[in-house]
């Protein structure tokens, strides 16, 4: 079962209901791993269309194209993921958005080269960073949506959280699969 168009997960103080929607398939890319989270991407397929006119708060996001780049864009990630790192971080109950910067692939790479991952750490062509200090996702909003405007005024999916070191902390942004990499394998199985 998937849910669509929640808001808050309480159900409290909700304008418009979610909806629920069966899964009939799921693909989970054949050479994801676990060990490292490469390739850390899947598609549902949902039994029956979504009713985009019967439930105006749901909205699609459009998929980049191949060519996509949204290095030094400000981007949008959402999620219900802990408001911190440390301590006692709250899991959030209404859906939060926070407008990160995606950064240049060299200096990610870069940047992670100086934790815990050391100087031989390559970062994965299938991913992209996105962050800036007290300016992340955290721990309870992995799989969620990095999304960009695009050229075209469209919000374009450009990011699925995958994982971070920490949240929000300075100079280390978060990781995200990076759509346009999958588009290929995305459109076979959505061509089924």
């Amino acid at each position: 079962m998937v849910r669509l168009g929640e808001w808050d997960i309480s159900g409290e103080t909700e304008f418009y209901k979610h909806v629920e929607y069966r899964v009939s398939g799921l693909y989970i890319h054949h050479d994801y791993s676990r060990k490292n989270l490469n390739n850390d991407i899947a598609v549902i397929r949902l039994e029956n269309l979504v009713d985009f006119a019967s439930n105006p708060h749901i909205t699609p996001v459009c998929l980049p194209s191949k060519q996509s780049d949204f290095t030094n864009y400000r981007c949008f990630a959402t999620g219900w993921g802990r408001n911190t790192f440390v301590g006692s971080g709250k899991i959030s109950h209404v859906l939060k958005a926070i407008e990160v910067p995606v950064l240049e692939k060299q200096r990610c790479q870069q940047i992670l080269q100086n934790t815990r991952f050391g100087v031989n750490f390559v970062l994965p062509e299938g991913n992209i960073c996105a962050g800036e200090e007290n300016r992340d996702t955290c721990t309870g909003d992995g799989g969620g949506p990095l999304v960009c405007q695009g050229l075209d005024g469209n919000m374009q999916l450009a990011g699925l959280l995958s994982w971070g070191i920490g949240c929000g902390q300075q100079g280390i942004p978060g990781v995200y699969v990076k759509v346009s990499h999958y588009l290929d394998w995305i459109n076979n199985i959505t061509r089924e």
